[in-house]
């Protein structure tokens, strides 16, 4: 996982996530908002400028901070929308009584100065479901190349719109192998039950990083 993180904050109302926001800034992390701080909730920050919507950049977590018991969701939490949309794992501050986020939260928590270990954590573990498909999709054809599959480096990093992928391999395959690789890969994610624009796969040796098959598909 890398680090710092990229962190969409949501509040439902203004301010209720000031105490997280400074503890995730402490921790060094980017904050990122879909609206100015005198915003009543319309217009988003991406309605006014399409290229200024904080969910086109590659997230890694949201933090949604709500206070008391609230059924609805307010204005301010218009962007959760767009978080889940694009695939963006969403930590929660606040109570899951009558909360209409909460079949889409991956963790949820009690206190502010919980939330850069939280969204940490939440970030190091979003991609693990696709990861593991793609693993048991390649698996077979690593070993008959004779490469360990608990070898395979998988990095993913981008969201629903652009997805790109990189799998190292501790010992070179040869390109053909490679592009099959690429192609088992694209498989899995086809399959993952997720929508994706762009998906950007590589495939290159740790001992080559230059020499790589890459497969592109829009």
């Amino acid at each position: 996982m890398r680090e710092p993180l990229d962190i969409l904050v949501m509040e439902a109302q203004p301010h209720t996530a000031d105490d997280a926001v400074d503890a995730l800034e402490a921790a060094g992390h980017r904050i990122h908002r879909c609206h100015d701080e005198d915003s009543t909730g319309f217009p988003c920050r991406g309605a006014v400028d399409r290229t200024a919507c904080p969910v086109d950049l590659d997230l890694d977590v949201a933090l949604l901070a709500r206070r008391g018991v609230r059924a609805q969701a307010t204005p301010l939490e218009a962007g959760a929308t767009c978080a889940i949309r694009a695939d963006v794992p969403i930590v929660e501050l606040g109570t899951d009584l009558l909360d209409p986020f909460a079949p889409w939260i991956s963790r949820r928590i009690a206190r502010a100065e919980d939330a850069p270990s939280a969204c940490a954590d939440v970030a190091s573990h979003t991609r693990d479901p696709l990861r593991q498909a793609i693993q048991g999709r390649i698996a077979a054809l690593l070993g008959a190349s004779g490469v360990d599959p608990e070898a395979v480096e998988c990095t993913i990093s981008g969201n629903a719109s652009s997805l790109d992928i990189h799998l190292d391999l501790p010992v070179p395959v040869g390109m053909r192998v490679e592009h099959a690789i690429a192609v088992r890969v694209l498989d899995a994610v086809r399959s993952s039950g997720r929508t994706y624009g762009r998906i950007d796969v590589s495939v290159s040796p740790s001992s080559d990083p230059t020499a790589s098959a890459p497969v592109t598909t829009d």
